[in-house]
C-alpha cells in the first residue's frame, strides 16, 4: 500500500520530508536529511531547486562551494555576480596537485606544506629546528642566482663517480665510488644502510668536505682555495657562478666564491672586496666605539671587536692583538670556561678550529683530528646474506 497525506509530498530543498524519495523526485542529488531535504554529500545547494556537482578550475559556476568541491582552496570567480563565473585560484596562489596553495615564488621563501614549494621543479619545504621552514632545492640541485629554479649538481661531469651521500641522478655514479650502493632520492645511499653507514652517515667528520669521486674529506681551508686538493676537482667544481658557493666557503656578492680561510685576512680576494666587508671596526668616533661589532659569520671575533680568519683559533701563533684567540685554558688545558668557544675537541681534551680537521697533518698531537676522513664502505652483498635481515636490488 502506498503512503499518503504530507508523507506522500514532493519536497525541494529546506523543505520538511520523511523520506529520500520526496526530495529526489523534485531535486536530483538530495536526501532526506534531519527531516529536511537537503543535498548528498559531494554537492553544492543552489537556491531551492538544484544540487550541482562540483566544477574544476576554469570550468562554470554558480556557488562557491561547487569550486571547493572541485579544487580545493579555489572559488567562483563571477561573470554575473551570484549567477555564474568559472572557478580560478585566488590571486597569489597557483594549482599545485589538487588544490590552491599560495605557492613560493622564489627558492628561500617560506612554506609550511611540501605542496608549497611546488611551482619550483626539484624544490622542496626544508624543516629547520629553529627557525622557519623555507623553499629549498631537492638534493642532487643547487639554486639559481637569482634563486627562481634548481639547477642540477655536477652537470659539467655527468660520469664523475659519486661517493656515498653525494648528489646523483643516475645509480651508475654510485656504483662507480661503491659497488654496493645506489642513487636514491637524489643522494647515493647503501643498498642496505645501517646506523653505522647511510646517506646521513657517511662516518666523516662534520664542518668538513667531502670529495665527489673518492669519498675523502678535507678541511673547509682547502675548498675553492684554486687548487685540486680532492684529486677529482669536486672542491673547486663548483665555486664560479653560475653555481651557488658550497655550505664551507665565503659567497662574494658577486657569485664568486673564495676559501673561508681568507675571510677576515686583510686581503681583497673577491672581486668586490666583499671577504673583508665588515672586518674591520668603523672610523674612531664615541658613538662607534660604544656600538657593538660583530665579525662575520665564519670568521673569529678577538675579545677587542677584531676579526680574524677562523683558522687562527689556537694555532700557536698570536694573531689578535690580545692574545683572546689562543687563550691558555682552551689551547692547553682543554679547559672551556667563560664563554670561550670549543669548535673541535682533541681527544686529548685540547680545543682547535674545525679547520685543522682533515689537512693530512695532525693538529692535535694525538693525530685524532684525522681519525675520521674517508666515506665508510657500504656492506657487501655477502655481508647481507649473512645477516638475518633481508637485502635489496636495485636497478
Amino acid at each position: 500500500m502506498g503512503r499518503c497525506g504530507k508523507e506522500s509530498e514532493t519536497s525541494l530543498l529546506g523543505f520538511p520530508c520523511v523520506e529520500d524519495a520526496q526530495c529526489r523526485s523534485r531535486v536530483k542529488n538530495t536526501a532526506c536529511i534531519r527531516g529536511a531535504c537537503r543535498c548528498s554529500l559531494g554537492f553544492s545547494t543552489y537556491k531551492r531547486h538544484a544540487c550541482l556537482a562540483p566544477a574544476k578550475l576554469n570550468e562554470t559556476c554558480h556557488t562557491q562551494d561547487q569550486c571547493h568541491l572541485g579544487t580545493k582552496g579555489s572559488h567562483c570567480k563571477f561573470i554575473i555576480p551570484r549567477v555564474i563565473g568559472r572557478c580560478q585560484c585566488p590571486n597569489g596562489a597557483s594549482l599545485v596537485g589538487a588544490k590552491c596553495l599560495r605557492s613560493a615564488a622564489k627558492l628561500g621563501s617560506r612554506c609550511q606544506l611540501p605542496t608549497e614549494c611546488g611551482l619550483i621543479a626539484h624544490a622542496q619545504c626544508a624543516q629547520h629546528p629553529d627557525k622557519p621552514s623555507t623553499c629549498r632545492c631537492a638534493p642532487g640541485f643547487t639554486e639559481s642566482n637569482d634563486l627562481t629554479f634548481c639547477r642540477p649538481l655536477y652537470k659539467e661531469a655527468p660520469a664523475l663517480p659519486a661517493a656515498l651521500g653525494q648528489p646523483c641522478v643516475a645509480s651508475a655514479a654510485c656504483r662507480a665510488a661503491d659497488p654496493n650502493s645506489h642513487c636514491e632520492a637524489g643522494r647515493c645511499q647503501c643498498d642496505q644502510p645501517s646506523t653505522e653507514c647511510s646517506a646521513d652517515n657517511i662516518g666523516c667528520f662534520n664542518h668538513t668536505f667531502q670529495c665527489r669521486a673518492t669519498g675523502r674529506c678535507i678541511s673547509w681551508y682547502f675548498v675553492c682555495d684554486g687548487r685540486d686538493d680532492c684529486g677529482d676537482g669536486s672542491d673547486e667544481l663548483l665555486c664560479r657562478p653560475p653555481h651557488g658557493c658550497p655550505t664551507l666557503t665565503h659567497a662574494c656578492a658577486s657569485g664568486q666564491c673564495v676559501s673561508r680561510a681568507r675571510l677576515c685576512d686583510g686581503v681583497r680576494h673577491c672581486d668586490d672586496g666583499s671577504d673583508e666587508l665588515g672586518c674591520r671596526r668603523p672610523a674612531r668616533g664615541l658613538a662607534n666605539l660604544l656600538a657593538p661589532h660583530t665579525c662575520p659569520a665564519g670568521s673569529l671575533q678577538c675579545r677587542s671587536g677584531a676579526c680574524q680568519p677562523a683558522a687562527t683559533f689556537c694555532n700557536a701563533v698570536l694573531d689578535c692583538d690580545d692574545g683572546s684567540d689562543e687563550p691558555h685554558a682552551a689551547c692547553v688545558l682543554g679547559s672551556v670556561r667563560d664563554g670561550v668557544p670549543c669548535p673541535f675537541r682533541c681527544d686529548s681534551g685540547r680545543c682547535r678550529s674545525t679547520a685543522i680537521l682533515c689537512t693530512g697533518t695532525d693538529g692535535c698531537g694525538d693525530a685524532s683530528d684525522e681519525a675520521r676522513c674517508r666515506t665508510c664502505k657500504c656492506p657487501s652483498f655477502k655481508a647481507r646474506a649473512r645477516s638475518s635481515k633481508p637485502y635489496k636490488f636495485y636497478g
